[in-house]
């Protein structure tokens, strides 16, 4: 029996067409006696089969349209289209005509075919669960994990920091001390070679007045010069000997006292009071200012 949505042929005796499963609807006899109706017998529908459905045996009921059969209607369709006779109403109700056919057919095909069951990959379940697991671990990071490392890394930093800069300040303080040394030894011999420059004023003024000075202003008008007021602060000359003083440490001094024979300047000597045996090492020690020298 041919169906009556997809054609496809079945037995005589199906319900259900095979192909799309669509219910076979069985024609119906009318009794012309009674005017009772009923559904043929299988051997009546057999017997009638070919009369009924294909009376012509050597047409093929439902048989497809062949590729050259669909190629000669699609070349029909094209003609027509092209053919500028045709009117454009009538060209676009053939196209519409041929989409409908197509679409029609591709939905019959599709429904036709066999479904089949959906496939999940192994990693959408993992996906799932790591939904599901996941949300309790993460809060229990962002919550509790996290702010305990951000905690020790404060407190790890903090203490870096505050050890850095006690070293900073035992680094500071070493170098205070140490500039401190250094400034004052240098400061011994820059005085030391300030009141050296003098020596020669002094031998010169001797030479010629026999007397020795008692200050600078003495050496000034000797010389005819002017010495700098920073000098006056650091350098005076008093009993004939030059004294150095320093600014920062008053109870400290150096003595350069010249020593005098046949009346002539043959040397000097030098003497420190309040400073410290490992400095000026080429001074001798005395614990207060000199005797003034003997002019004979």
């Amino acid at each position: 029996m041919k169906c009556q949505k997809c054609h496809a042929e079945n037995i005589s005796e199906a319900v259900k067409c095979g192909i799309c499963g669509t219910r076979l609807k069985h024609p119906k006899s009318s009794d012309d006696f009674t005017g009772n109706q009923h559904v043929q017998s299988s051997i009546r529908r057999e017997n009638k089969k070919q009369d009924i459905f294909n009376p012509d045996p050597s047409i093929q009921p439902n048989a497809k349209p062949s590729q050259n059969s669909r190629s000669n209607q699609n070349q029909s369709i094209t003609d027509t289209i092209l053919d500028k006779n045709t009117k454009i109403e009538e060209k676009a109700r053939i196209l519409l005509d041929s989409w409908q056919d197509k679409a029609k057919g591709a939905w019959e095909n599709a429904q036709n075919q066999p479904k089949k069951k959906p496939k999940y990959n192994k990693w959408f379940f993992i996906i799932i669960a790591v939904f599901i697991f996941a949300s309790p671990v993460i809060t229990l990071i962002t919550s509790v994990i996290i702010p305990e490392i951000q905690y020790q890394i404060r407190e790890h930093l903090r203490i870096q920091r505050e050890n850095d800069e006690a070293a900073v300040e035992d680094v500071i303080m070493e170098d205070i001390v140490t500039t401190d040394a250094v400034v004052d030894a240098n400061e011994y011999e820059q005085r030391y070679a300030e009141m050296r420059s003098y020596q020669q004023n002094i031998e010169r003024m001797f030479g010629e007045t026999r007397a020795l000075p008692e200050n600078l202003q003495e050496i000034e008008k000797f010389d005819q010069v002017e010495f700098d007021q920073s000098i006056h602060d650091v350098i005076e000359i008093r009993n004939g000997m030059i004294i150095g003083s320093f600014a920062a440490f008053p109870n400290e001094h150096i003595y350069l006292k010249p020593e005098i024979k046949n009346k002539k300047i043959i040397g000097w000597s030098c003497y420190k009071v309040g400073i410290s045996e490992g400095e000026m090492s080429e001074c001798e020690p005395e614990s207060s200012e000199p005797t003034a020298p003997i002019v004979e």
